[in-house]
């Protein structure tokens, strides 16, 4: 099987993955919001009470509406994030980058500290099914989470170590 292909398929499967994702996020701040109008409406509030608690909730994006943000945001973070992935795969692919090994590339943010998980990682070189298997960016694997920024790219790039993006960031216009 081609290595364009597979970027097909996991582009077809992400594109059916985000509804679902979004779905399941609604579903879970329907329930949310449902399991918080019965504990208050057991806690004997009227109809009228409860409408002020959750709209104050919402306008001060507190407990409740802060914790279905939170939520939403995380996931739609991780969506862009695999999304840019896939597209990335597809750069590499139209730059004739055919083969499917992959050198993990540390990246840090702002101090240039990485979290305890991933310096290990960096230069280690594998096939993307080995990477899917053990734990990709982004995947949850380490303690960064979704906040990994961590990049999985082609051995035919060059690799010059743990990269600063906040370094990067202060040579863009200059």
């Amino acid at each position: 099987m081609s290595l364009s292909l597979n970027i097909e398929e996991s582009l077809e499967g992400l594109e059916f993955f985000i509804d679902d994702v979004l779905l399941a996020e609604a579903a879970a701040a329907v329930a949310l919001i449902e399991k918080e109008i019965a504990i208050m409406r057991a806690a004997g509030m009227s109809d009228e009470a409860i409408q002020t608690v959750l709209q104050a909730d919402f306008d001060s994006k507190g407990r409740i509406f802060g914790q279905i943000e939170n939520a939403t945001k995380a996931q739609v973070s991780g969506l862009i994030a695999a999304a840019a992935a896939a597209a990335s795969e597809q750069v590499y692919l139209d730059a004739g980058i055919t083969s499917d090994l992959r050198r993990w590339w540390t990246v840090t943010l702002g101090s240039g500290i990485t979290c305890p998980d991933c310096p290990s990682r960096d230069g280690q070189i594998r096939t993307l099914l080995e990477w899917q298997n053990i734990g990709k960016p982004r995947s949850g694997w380490s303690v960064c989470g979704p906040h990994d920024y961590c990049q999985l790219i082609p051995v035919e790039v060059p690799h010059d170590g743990l990269v600063n993006v906040s370094e990067i960031l202060k040579t863009v216009g200059d």
